[in-house]
């Protein structure tokens, strides 16, 4: 947890106020959820193919590596959160 506390969220912090970070582990420890949620889809969009995109992952480089030598990459999706209090779902 530690290189996510000092490398890999301040690195996003940089990046976008749009997006936030969590971890949920499992009660033995040991799978780890890493959620990347943002502010919106168009938010990560215009982020992600911004002019300062490119120089900003190639700075991330060595934070993931690290992630990467850390845990065992399983898969990959993406979500849209769902306001449950209200929200018309149909």
């Amino acid at each position: 947890m530690a290189l996510v506390q000092q490398q890999v969220v301040p690195e996003y912090q940089r990046l976008s106020d749009d997006v936030t970070l969590g971890l949920e582990l499992s009660l033995d420890g040991t799978p780890v959820v890493a959620i990347q949620r943002w502010a919106s889809r168009e938010s990560q969009e215009a982020v992600m193919s911004s002019d300062g995109f490119a120089s900003w992952w190639a700075d991330h480089q060595p934070a993931l590596v690290e992630w990467d030598r850390l845990l065992e990459f399983v898969s990959e999706w993406s979500t849209l959160d769902v306001d449950l209090r209200g929200r018309d779902l149909v």
